[in-house]
């Protein structure tokens, strides 16, 4: 009697780099941060980094990008906090027996984005329609819809 193996793959469906909108909350504030633990949960990693960044001030925002397709870190943080000048001190202290980067975000490329939006093919969808909206909310508030009677 022959026996069929069949295996049944678990299809995982990652978050997609672009489709979060924490990846447009970046600003000229935000901080760059690298070299914490990856191992753990996303949730476990922010409230990580929030208990971390809190001693220097009210943390407003944590946004750690993931690979699309592996849905594993990318290994660093963008964070938004109220006291920017007080979350770099930070560089160069530990957090879990890692050694932490912290420096502006606007002088990192990762800041940028990924511009040849590479990843998941999510990714170039998801870019584009946050692109247009952007513009038309952006074009609805300088162009007039009805002509001016003036």
């Amino acid at each position: 009697m022959e026996t069929s193996n069949t295996s049944k793959e678990k299809v995982v469906d990652n978050e997609c780099y672009f489709e979060s909108e924490d990846a447009d909350l970046k600003n000229r504030q935000t901080i760059f941060v690298l070299g914490f633990d990856c191992s753990f949960p996303k949730d476990e990693i922010k409230r990580t980094l929030i208990k971390h960044f809190s001693s220097c001030g009210e943390v407003s925002r944590v946004y750690i990008p993931f690979h699309c397709d592996t849905g594993s870190p990318m290994g660093f943080a963008f964070i938004n906090m109220g006291n920017r000048d007080k979350a770099l001190t930070l560089d160069g202290s530990y957090l879990g027996g890692m050694r932490l980067t912290v420096t502006m975000a606007i002088k990192r490329s990762e800041y940028y984005g990924y511009t040849n939006r590479r990843g998941c093919q999510r990714c170039g969808i998801a870019s584009t329609k946050r692109f247009r909206k952007r513009f038309y909310e952006d074009c609805r508030l300088r162009i007039p819809l009805e002509p001016s009677n003036t």
